[in-house]
């Protein structure tokens, strides 16, 4: 049995309201949580016999109303509404987590999902476990089909009720479920659950090889490697994954990555979350394009932050000699336009940039150091500008 306090997720169907009594007969600490989307007489009655139900058995029943306005797509809203909620309730009364009431069907029809649209998902069908946006998810059901579901109800005297949506084929999972899963056996389901399994457990195996690699590569991913690599379609997956926060991605947009990959060049591909995926000079590195940085010293202080570091010794090429009237100085990220005043002339960033080959995420975070009038003064690994050279500096900015 699963230990400490849960919010139990409880539609009113018969899978749900399965999972509810069996978690009342294990006699475990619950909170049920259910969400009323207004968009079918019936949301009502479901409504009311999750709220009997939780009544009858001492349960607290937190009930949450859904306002759709019609825009967008009502599934992803859905999803997003109610874990939403699910997440606020857990944290609220320190729950260790949800309980959802998917089973063994959904794990078919959602594996069905993932084969006909040539996905490479993090999990073929369901996992029993896994964690969303920081709260974890336990599915416990998954071993029972939805006819068992049906049957313990009416067995137990439990009311549920069907969901009429479901009854059409207008959604992709609602077509596979009658079209495909609902004329196969208990025993047809059980075999593909089990072949479903081995395909995780070999899945876990390759992606773990492939991590290592993503892992070993760091924030920089060489092409000529990847290309080279015959999982490197799975190296490329686990990669973005770890650099940009966990987003899994379509098995043709790998596909088309490495298309553009065995052209050569420099390019960019986009991510989620105002991301950039960019080939530079060979290397593959992801930037966050809203990323800015700034900071201000009003006096000199030793200073260690992600993109730099300030100290009192470095190379010539870090060093600036900052008078009186310099502070408070300013170290941030590059603008559109910066250049500094070398003794050899006027040297431009994004110039130097190209030149030097920096990548577009060095580029986006390269430390420049300005003065109290905005002047900029000093450019790690460019120099310092000409009126704040001497052979004595008083500051280092390390890049």
């Amino acid at each position: 049995m699963l230990k400490g306090k849960w919010v139990v997720a409880v539609s009113g169907g018969s899978d749900s309201m399965t999972l509810l009594d069996q978690c009342v007969k294990a006699e475990m600490d619950l909170i049920a949580a259910h969400i009323n989307y207004q968009k079918r007489d019936s949301a009502w009655r479901d409504m009311k016999l999750v709220e009997d139900y939780c009544e009858q058995h001492g349960i607290p029943c937190y009930v949450k109303l859904s306002h759709y306005e019609g825009k967008g797509n009502f599934q992803a809203y859905a999803r997003d509404f109610r874990y939403a909620f699910f997440k606020e309730l857990a944290m609220k009364y320190e729950c260790a987590g949800v309980l959802v009431a998917h089973q063994l069907d959904d794990v078919i029809e959602t594996y069905l999902i993932q084969k006909e649209r040539r996905q490479i998902p993090m999990c073929y069908g369901l996992a029993y476990e896994t964690v969303i946006d920081g709260l974890r998810i336990v599915r416990p059901l998954l071993s029972m089909s939805k006819q068992a579901c049906r049957d313990y109800c009416v067995m137990h005297h439990i009311s549920y009720g069907d969901d009429e949506s479901n009854f059409t084929d207008d959604y992709t999972r609602n077509r596979i479920r009658h079209q495909i899963v609902e004329k196969m056996s208990l025993e047809e389901k059980q075999l593909l659950a089990k072949q479903i399994q081995m395909m995780n457990e070999e899945k876990r195996q390759l992606d773990q090889t492939a991590k290592q690699a993503a892992q070993q590569a760091g924030e920089y991913l060489a092409v000529d490697d990847l290309l080279a690599r015959a999982d490197g379609d799975n190296v490329l997956r686990q990669w973005l994954l770890l650099n940009n926060g966990g987003k899994n991605h379509s098995q043709a947009f790998i596909e088309s990555l490495f298309q553009r990959m065995s052209r050569n060049g420099n390019w960019c591909a986009d991510l989620p979350d105002n991301k950039r995926l960019y080939c530079d000079y060979g290397f593959l590195n992801v930037v966050d394009e809203q990323l800015t940085y700034s900071y201000t010293l009003e006096k000199f202080e030793p200073l260690d932050t992600p993109w730099f570091k300030v100290s009192a010794q470095g190379t010539s090429l870090q060093a600036v000699s900052v008078a009186e009237n310099d502070w408070p100085l300013t170290i941030r990220s590059p603008l559109p336009g910066d250049e500094i005043v070398l003794r050899l002339g006027t040297k431009k960033l994004n110039r130097w940039f190209i030149d030097r080959k920096k990548s577009h995420k060095e580029r986006k975070c390269w430390p420049v150091v300005v003065n109290r009038v905005g002047k900029v003064i000093l450019v790690p690994e460019i120099g310092c500008e000409v009126a704040h050279f001497t052979n004595k500096p008083n500051v280092f900015v390390i890049k």
